[in-house]
């Protein structure tokens, strides 16, 4: 039952087919382009349906030039900084310094190492900035690029339909040139040599000519096939683009927010330590030990916390397995439709042979 439902199917969009071509050949466009064809020129049959090609091709050098521009390393360079920023992070640099045993060792040693720290992440905080610019800059190039793939499909679309009617006109040019060697063939007022040369002519002419449609059909097939490859490239560069805005460009502002933590803490953690010198001893290693319990309850808290991010994980993985999944139909349903079009272009093929044939 589903096969006989899918070789109606393949029947009705088989009738659509003719019915179309059908209405092409009405158009008074198509009809004229079968004046660009001229029996005493052969450059005429080589270079028709040549302007079909003319913007496609100039849309295709711009698109070439423009991936031309953008560097490929620009995003391996922009996550090798990335990953160099995060490992100058060491949260263990923030933890209590070695304990002086004078108070001048406090102020002056511990003071300078303090210093050297917020000089360090001062500088990581620089080389943030310039990896979100890097970031941002490379979005914008993504979308410029979709711009231009939109440009694209567009102008391959319309290259699509030109070939279609270029296509057509073919077939009538071929159809009148049918005409014409019947014409002379059944001509008695005629040389017999003359009426030979003449047929011989048109015979040659007729043979150019189908060559010159199968190779636009080719080039209608490309074209085809052309628009779910642009589809695709622009759904990779929405992907990147998604990724940028929801990792990257969201991880950088949250990165710089723990670094400002961690410097204000750490300068808090300093000027009570200068307040507390004046205390007893005894009172100033309760304290010191008092804060470090309260660091590492904090830390722990922080690190038990992380399965926040285990379970974004396993969202983001059963949401790639499902777009696997739904790629995977999509694709099933384009071989699907690409096997009911072979189907329609056998079938023109089989009836251009059958026409062929009888022909001779």
């Amino acid at each position: 039952m589903n096969e006989f439902n899918e070789f109606g199917n393949e029947l009705e969009i088989i009738e659509q087919s003719d019915l179309y071509k059908q209405n092409l050949r009405q158009m008074r466009e198509v009809q004229d382009l079968t004046n660009e064809i001229e029996v005493q020129n052969i450059n005429s049959i080589i270079q028709f349906g040549q302007k079909a090609s003319e913007n496609i091709s100039k849309i295709s050098d711009e698109l070439l030039a423009s991936i031309k521009e953008v560097k490929a390393e620009e995003a391996s360079e922009m996550l090798l900084s990335l990953t160099k920023i995060m490992d100058k992070f060491d949260i263990k640099e923030f933890d209590n310094q070695k304990q002086p045993g004078l108070l001048t060792k406090l102020f002056k040693t511990a003071g300078d190492t303090i210093a050297k720290l917020f000089q360090k992440y001062d500088t990581m905080g620089y080389e943030i900035e310039k990896v979100y610019i890097l970031l941002k800059r490379y979005e914008s190039e993504i979308k410029e690029a979709n711009v231009k793939l939109k440009k694209l499909y567009d102008g391959n679309l319309e290259y699509y339909k030109q070939l279609e009617k270029y296509i057509v006109a073919g077939e009538l040019a071929a159809e009148e040139v049918d005409m014409y060697i019947s014409q002379f063939s059944n001509d008695m007022t005629m040389n017999i040599d003359e009426k030979q040369m003449m047929v011989q002519k048109l015979e040659v002419c007729k043979e150019m000519l189908q060559q010159r449609l199968y190779d636009l059909k080719v080039a209608e097939n490309i074209a085809i096939q052309a628009a779910p490859m642009i589809q695709t490239i622009q759904m990779s560069n929405f992907n990147l683009l998604r990724k940028i805005n929801t990792s990257f460009i969201i991880t950088l502002p949250i990165f710089k927010q723990c670094l400002a933590q961690a410097i204000i803490l750490k300068r808090q953690e300093i000027q009570a330590k200068s307040l507390k010198q004046l205390d007893d001893k005894t009172n100033e290693l309760i304290m010191r030990n008092a804060q470090s319990t309260a660091r590492q309850s904090v830390d722990i808290a922080k690190m038990a916390s992380g399965s926040v991010v285990a379970i974004e994980t396993l969202e983001k993985s059963y949401q790639t397995i499902m777009k696997g999944i739904e790629d995977t139909k999509a694709i099933q349903e384009e071989n699907k439709s690409r096997r009911v079009e072979n189907t329609m272009k056998l079938e023109q093929i089989k009836s251009t042979m059958k026409r062929n044939i009888s022909g001779v």
